[in-house]
């Protein structure tokens, strides 16, 4: 992680420090947003794929269904 400086200076060096502290602390920022982008991206692929599998778990299960009851009519008429 990188440091700040403090150099107790005051004028056009205490101003260079603070842009260096800005820049430091805009790049520690971009790196955490990169990372939760990265989180987001794998969190939401896992429940897609959860999603996915439980909705073909439920087609199967709605098609079984489907024929269980179609035969049943035929059987009883």
């Amino acid at each position: 992680m990188p440091r700040l400086a403090d150099d107790g200076k005051n004028g056009e060096d205490g101003e260079e420090a603070v842009l260096q502290a800005t820049r430091i602390i805009l790049c520690l920022l971009a790196q955490r947003i990169g990372q939760l982008t990265e989180q987001i991206q794998d969190l939401d692929g896992r429940i897609r794929r959860a999603a996915g599998s439980r909705s073909a778990t439920c087609r199967a299960t709605a098609s079984t269904l489907g024929r269980a009851y179609r035969s049943r009519e035929r059987t009883e008429a």
